[in-house]
């Protein structure tokens, strides 16, 4: 579990390295948002997905 866990904190910090963006996203978005989202590889995916859970949350 903790190699798990490990693993989709280097996935995200590879999606979002941009501070600022995962500041403003952590705001309206839960662990569990980023972690169906960053198992998206396809980026066009991954930013409507995360706009959609943006919007409906």
């Amino acid at each position: 579990m903790a190699s798990e866990s490990s693993f989709r904190m280097v996935q995200f910090s590879k999606f979002f390295p941009d501070q600022e963006i995962v500041a403003t996203l952590s705001q309206q978005l839960s662990w569990s948002h980023f972690v169906e989202i960053i198992a998206i590889s396809d980026e066009l995916k991954r930013n409507y997905y995360i706009e959609m859970c943006r919007i409906e949350r």
